[in-house]
Order: C-alpha cells, then structure tokens, then sequence
C-alpha cells in the first residue's frame, strides 16, 4: 500500500481539514457526521479526526484518541489480513466489512465499517475516512435465534441389532410465534434506530429554523414599503411551516414533549375541514360524520389537527380525477387484544376515509414504515404515516388502515378517552 508522512494530514479532532488539493468539508456536514461514528485516519492508520459519535461509541474523547494508531488502540480483529485489506482500499478504493472492536471499557463490539481512500488532486492517497456501524446487538440477536432455532428440531439416530443406523427419529416444534416476535423485535430496533436519527436532524435544523425566524422578524420592523412586508411575510410562513415539520420530526422519534390535554375532537375536525375547504381541489367533495355524543379524548390539539389535515391531502393525493373524503367521528370501546397491540379500553375514533385508488396488499403492509413512498420521486418523503402513527402512540392510541386496490382507503385514529372536561383555553 502507498504510504508516506502523516504531516500530510494535521492532527485534529473538529472541525476536520483535509490536506491542500482536496475539496473543504464544510462545517455542516461535519456537525451531520459527528451524529454517527466517524473518523479519518492518514496513510499509517493514525488518527487525525474523531467524532462525537466516536466518542460515545467507543468511550475514547477525541483528544484521547486523535494521534493513535487506529486498529492498535480499538485493538481490530480484522476478517482478513491487514496486507489484504490495504491491497483492496488501494486497488477499489473502498473497502466494506465487519470487524471486531473494543471499547475503553474492554468490552467488545462487533461493527460494520466502510473505508473510503481519499485522494488530492493529483491523485495521491492521502488518508482513510471510516463511518461505523454498531452491529453487536443485532448481531447477537441472531445468534439467539440460531441457538434458540436449533433447540426446536431434535434427531435420533435408529439403529438396528448389529448397531448400523437405519433411519433417523425427528420432532419439530411450531416455531410461527417465535419467529413473528423476533420479527417485532427487529422492526422495532430499526424504528428506534431511524426515529434517533430523525430526532437528531431535526433538532439541529429546528434550532437554524429559529435563528432565521428571529431575524425575519428584526427585519420586518424595517422594512416600510407594502411589498417589501409581504415579501417579509411570506418568508416567516414558510419558516413556521418548517418549524412545524420538524416538530412532528421530532414527535416521530418521541424527542418533542407533547401538552396531551382533554379536547372536543368534533370541533378540531371542523376547523380542519374549514381549512380543507380553501385548500383542496374543487373536484374533492368533503362529507363530514361526526357523532353527536362523541366523547372528549386526550390530544395535543395542535398536532391532531395538522394530522387530520396530513391524511386529507393523503386522500385527496390518491384521488387525482376527483371523489369524496369523509371525515367520521365516532365513540369505540376496545374489549379484546388486538393483533396491532392496541390496548383495551376507551377511544374516541377519527376516521378519514377516500374513494380512491386504493392500496395492494403489499403496499398496505408497509404504508406505516418510514421513508415508504407510492408517490413520484421528489413528490413525497414517506414520513407522513409514520409521523402520524409515532403521534398517536405517543398519546396512548393507535392507528388501523383498511384499504382495497381500486375502492379506496380508511386511515381511523384511536384516541384515548378523557376522564375530565377540557380546559377554558380549548
């Protein structure tokens, strides 16, 4: 492998600067980077860059590891031989697999790395970056469920007088709910893991959010002329809209503290349905069905409302030559275990139903999973169901979705019953 001196690379921790005749890494995207595990070495494996993430990985601050030779210090059990794995950086420029570490601590990690050779503009390597992946639990998730796999199959050799085996005895176990838990298990672990990573981009984008919406609002006490207002205006609105977009971010990873509070749902729905009105399509016609001795439920007014307001585009979305939305409300009692997991008890219902073009099977069983999306490239991130199902369970409820290929969808939202009247404010 080329190698030559590490004073080509300065020791750093962050900000990371790259050597002259590379392109600068800006300031955001290393502040995206600390949110995981990454680090740059130079050509001799020492450590010249060390994130956040490294730190509470590994239990090293940077200053302790910046300087160390990288796989002396995690001490690496490398799948092959060091030799052959700088021979592939070299040749491919790149180099993806699963190693074994150990934290300060001693404890041993299994993670997955890809190292990337970076190059200066004339084409001589100039060191490695790393991004880590910590694969210990899942890892030994499935080692779990080998061992746990083996102990449901049991054979018997038979043999006959002269002792030579003539057949095999076996028994087998049903093992469908073992399996279906480890499926859970591994659904929520990938939840949790996008939700963290969710929660942490929004947070900071929140923060630049609030900094541009101070600073418009300065501006707005200077500017005199009517269009320079409106133009001021406009920018705040769209601000606010980001603002609320990363707060149902941040609901979705249960990171934004919610006010659930007793509320009458009827009402929240039409007030939705008054802003539907203005902004759906004409060829969209809105039924309202709200029940006259519906219950008061439990919510955080603010996010119900834009989630009503969420799935009536989703409706109206997958109605595109026009039809109806209803908007139901209606009293439920839950009085046996559900497969969703919905509790037993009391719900106030909302239910947005369309006549639109409906879901397949395989599109309905993964509506729910974040970052799926039917809808054209650039058209849709695939976060609205998710959020609204992260909202709801946040508030003790849950979410059911009924659909046909070509009759259309029904998305109900359970709310839990309130045992006490709402306040003054609602």
């Amino acid at each position: 492998m080329v190698s030559f001196s590490s004073s080509h690379l300065p020791i750093v921790s962050r900000p990371f600067s790259p050597p002259p005749g590379t392109s600068k890494v800006s300031d955001e995207t290393i502040a995206l980077l600390d949110l995981g595990a990454f680090m740059a070495c130079d050509m001799n494996g020492t450590i010249r860059m060390w994130s956040a993430g490294c730190e509470r990985l590994y239990g090293w601050a940077a200053h302790e590891a910046v300087g160390q030779v990288s796989h002396s210090l995690l001490q690496a059990v490398f799948p092959v031989s060091l030799a052959d794995l700088e021979a592939t950086l070299e040749r491919n420029g790149n180099w993806t697999g699963e190693l074994r570490h150990r934290r300060r601590d001693g404890s041993e990690l299994i993670v997955a790395v890809n190292k990337a050779l970076r190059r200066d503009s004339d084409g001589r390597p100039w060191g490695v970056v790393e991004v880590i992946v910590d694969m210990t639990a899942q890892r030994r998730a499935e080692m779990a469920l080998l061992e746990s796999e083996a102990r449901f199959h049991t054979y018997l050799p038979l043999r006959n007088k002269a002792g030579e085996i003539i057949g095999v005895l076996g028994s087998a176990s049903d093992i469908t709910d073992h399996l279906r838990l480890q499926a859970t298990l591994r659904q929520s672990q990938k939840m949790e893991s996008l939700g963290q990573l969710a929660g942490g981009i929004a947070h900071d984008f929140n923060n630049l959010l609030g900094a541009m919406l101070g600073s418009l609002e300065l501006l707005e006490d200077h500017v005199i002329s009517e269009e320079g207002t409106a133009l001021v205006n406009s920018c705040v609105q769209t601000v606010k809209r980001g603002r609320a977009l990363t707060g149902r971010l941040l609901a979705f990873s249960r990171q934004q503290p919610i006010t659930p509070e007793p509320a009458d749902i009827n009402s929240l729905v039409e007030e939705a349905a008054i802003m539907l009105e203005h902004t759906l399509r004409g060829s969209v016609r809105i039924e309202k069905r709200l029940a006259p001795d519906l219950w008061l439920a439990v919510v955080d007014c603010n996010e119900i409302e834009l989630t009503i307001v969420n799935l009536a585009v989703n409706a109206r979305d997958a109605m595109p030559s026009g039809g109806e939305m209803t908007l139901e409300t209606r009293n439920e009692t839950i009085t046996e275990p559900q497969d969703d997991g919905l509790a037993l008890g009391q719900y106030v219902a909302i239910a947005v139903t369309d006549t639109g073009e409906g879901m397949t099977p395989e599109v309905l069983a993964r509506a729910v999973d974040p970052f799926f999306s039917t809808k054209p490239y650039g058209s849709g991130t695939g976060l609205g169901l998710s959020m609204v199902d992260g909202l709801v369970r946040q508030l003790g409820g849950g979410l059911r979705i009924a659909s046909k290929l070509g009759e259309g969808t029904c998305v109900t939202l359970y709310l839990p019953r309130a045992d006490q009247a709402p306040s003054a404010a609602l």
